[in-house]
């Protein structure tokens, strides 16, 4: 269902009940197609963590956090991994204690482990990086990547625009890709560390329901595809990873 690449407040999986078309229940109105997607569009995007001040990762990680659950809705917070270049970082949930969501900005030729459960993360304009994570409750946003690697288990991973990357996932929503993107694999999730289990549970994430990957959906406005249907001329430009080509990844480090 569409409403589920929505993420609502209610917790709602229809998009008639997310939308502001069909509020009263009158699922046989007639709305255009081109201000549905209009307002799908805005509603991904307006998803960004909200912003407060920041913490720029060159040793130690600073983090400021909302130390009440219950108000993370209203007031997330949210810290920063940025400019990594050539080395590796590794994060465990020591490190990023009292905060809920993460951006990694602009890093390069980088290995990184976030050996922690997180509510959102965003990945955004990194190169050959290879990032593993721990389990992300809600949303994964890849945007503007080339030639990275990401191994992660999500409740929804989104990629747009991004180049020559493999995703490894276990998630039970089908990814979502948009924008400019080519040569990408999916494929299912390939690493362990010793406290995953622990963080999935934290997470809410069944790792036995998590083979979503293989429905992996394209929105071409205004239309929903298969993303292995999507092509640059005849080259498809997303991928399931050839059982021939899975390796498990070991991390060599504790949470």
């Amino acid at each position: 269902c569409m409403g589920t690449l929505l993420d609502t407040e209610d917790g709602s999986a229809s998009l008639s009940a997310a939308s502001p078309f069909w509020k009263d229940g009158d699922v046989s109105r007639l709305c255009p197609a081109s201000d549905v997607a209009s307002w799908i569009q805005q509603s991904l995007s307006d998803q960004e963590p909200r912003s407060v001040p920041l913490s720029h990762i060159s040793g130690p990680m600073r983090l400021g956090g909302n130390k009440n659950p219950a108000n993370t809705s209203r007031a997330r917070s949210s810290a920063t991994l940025n400019g990594v270049h050539k080395c590796t970082v590794v994060k465990g949930a020591s490190d990023v204690q009292n905060f809920i969501d993460l951006k990694v900005f602009g890093c390069h030729d980088a290995y990184i482990y976030l050996l922690c459960d997180l509510a959102y993360l965003t990945i955004l304009g990194c190169t050959d990086c290879t990032i593993i994570t721990g389990p992300v409750a809600r949303v994964l946003n890849i945007e503007h990547c080339e030639r990275v690697k990401v191994i992660t288990a999500c409740n929804q991973l989104r990629v747009a625009n991004c180049l020559d990357s493999t995703f490894n996932s276990c998630t039970s929503s089908s990814p979502l890709f948009w924008g400019d993107n080519r040569a990408l694999f999916v494929g299912p999730y390939n690493t362990f560390y010793p406290a995953l289990s622990i963080h999935m549970q934290r997470a809410h994430l069944d790792p036995h329901n998590g083979l979503a990957w293989r429905n992996s959906l394209a929105l071409d406005w205004p239309s929903i595809v298969s993303a292995f249907e999507c092509k640059y001329g005849e080259t498809p430009c997303i991928s399931a990873i050839a059982p021939s080509s899975y390796v498990e990844v070991v991390v060599p480090f504790r949470a």
